[in-house]
């Protein structure tokens, strides 16, 4: 299911009317909401709510009518608007294109709203919105980028490894880089960890000792 069909199914439950009808908190909560439904494991590389901490238009510290996907601070191409004419009567449902925010407007983990925000959003009974859970959630979701210089160091080393084999770096040699990241990013590995296990198996694959 796409985004926008994850949305219009929010939509279709009530949980958009009140935004439509203008009531300029029910925007900001719709956002949230879209947020935590498309991404419920929060993995960071998933969407998230926008947190507008450099202030500017905003509802309860979030933006009213986007949200952003990925927590990666150095794309600034990364926010969505969900919600055309925010806060006005005939606010609109929708799904664009990237577009640019300020620096100090972040990627938070979405999280279920609260019983009175979802009484906000939509009063009176009815069911409850149907996350569609990430089928491969991030097992370590607060783990971040851990730069570039751990890689470069890698490759410094996989390069004097393959020389001393009196080989290359080839296409295959790009498997190290791969099963390093892995086992960092899901493995639970720390980046030294995972350059010790795997260097051991490319300098045997190498016929090194």
């Amino acid at each position: 299911m796409s985004e926008i069909d994850t949305l219009r199914k929010l939509e279709q439950q009530g949980f958009f009317e009140r935004a439509r009808n203008g009531d300029h908190r029910a925007c900001g909560l719709f956002a949230r909401l879209a947020a935590f439904t498309l991404n419920p494991s929060g993995a960071p590389t998933g969407w998230g709510c926008l947190r507008k901490t450099g202030g500017g238009q905003n509802v309860e510290g979030f933006a009213e009518d986007a949200i952003v996907l990925g927590n990666d601070p150095g794309n600034l191409n990364n926010v969505v608007d969900i919600i055309g004419g925010a806060g006005a009567p005939g606010a609109s449902l929708g799904f664009g294109g990237f577009v640019s925010r300020r620096s100090s407007d972040v990627w938070e983990r979405p999280v279920p709203l609260t019983a009175e925000q979802m009484k906000h959003l939509r009063p009176g009974p009815g069911p409850d919105p149907d996350p569609h859970p990430d089928p491969h959630p991030d097992p370590h979701p607060g783990r971040a980028y851990p730069g570039d210089q751990p890689f470069q160091q890698m490759g410094i080393t996989l390069e004097s490894d393959y020389r001393e084999a009196g080989q290359q770096l080839n296409a295959g040699s790009a498997t190290w880089f791969a099963r390093v990241i892995w086992d960092h990013a899901h493995g639970g590995l720390t980046m030294d960890q995972s350059i010790a296990k795997h260097r051991a198996e490319w300098r045997a694959a190498l016929k090194l000792h």
